[in-house]
């Protein structure tokens, strides 16, 4: 094992892929500091290269640069059968059109077009109540891009314009999701679940009976007279009680 370490060292491997580069600085410490920098993506070999040098270096402060170049990620390329996602996507949307064609059946055309109106309408409150809030907070930070050079103004439009899309766009998911979630209880189902719920909580009495009924009603407790500390005391010893 090394005791005390001043130096310098390089090493470089390179193939047609990669290349790596690692570069080691070390001076005299009273103990064992180790600084290491690499990429993001090698960090899970941090650990590994700790340990390693643990059984080398007892003590020295030492500096570790990584650098990684990878030469495939250039090269690569996204290539997709443009044919073959057209059909996924004709096939969702036909499943989609049919999965509304049944719940409109189901419902009833004129309480399918209720419930549109009602979803549309909430979602579209909710969302521009929430695009209001956000648009406040922004306006009360917007100031502070004054002091990187920035114009507050034409930032407050561009963010604003952005939030708005995102507004759009939640509007749209939110309400293409509820509709194909959200079911209709009719009357008759509504009186069913209250009559049900009647009857589990008087099967509930029978059960376990009616405790306010069989409640003991807590009794006061009744203490005596108080004997002050010079007192007789009630023994009949003729000392005080707090001699007693």
């Amino acid at each position: 094992m090394i005791k005390s370490m001043t130096g310098f060292g390089r090493y470089e491997y390179a193939d047609a892929s990669r290349k790596i580069t690692v570069e080691v600085k070390s001076v005299n410490h009273r103990y064992l500091d180790v600084n290491i920098k690499m990429p993001k993506k090698l960090n899970f070999f941090e650990s590994a290269i700790r340990t390693l040098l643990k059984e080398y270096i007892e003590r020295g402060k030492v500096d570790i640069y990584i650098t990684y170049e990878d030469f495939t990620e250039n090269n690569l390329s996204l290539q997709y059968n443009k044919a073959l996602a057209g059909e996924y996507l004709k096939y969702l949307n036909q499943m989609a059109e049919e999965s509304y064609a049944q719940r409109e059946q189901l419902f009833g055309e004129a309480n399918m077009r209720e419930l549109e109106k009602i979803i549309m309408l909430r979602v579209v409150d909710n969302r521009w109540m929430e695009h209001l809030d956000r648009m406040d907070m922004l306006r009360e930070g917007i100031g502070l891009l004054a002091y990187g050079q920035r114009n507050p103004l034409i930032e407050y439009k561009i963010k604003g314009h952005e939030m708005f899309g995102q507004m759009i766009d939640s509007i749209q998911n939110d309400i293409a999701s509820l509709i194909f979630r959200v079911n209709i209880i009719t009357q008759e189902q509504q009186e069913a679940m209250e009559r049900e719920a009647q009857q589990r909580m008087a099967a509930a009495r029978q059960t376990h009976g009616d405790q306010s009924d069989d409640a003991v009603k807590k009794q006061p407790v009744k203490t005596g007279e108080k004997v002050g500390r010079n007192d007789p005391c009630p023994c009949g010893s003729g000392k005080k009680y707090k001699n007693c």
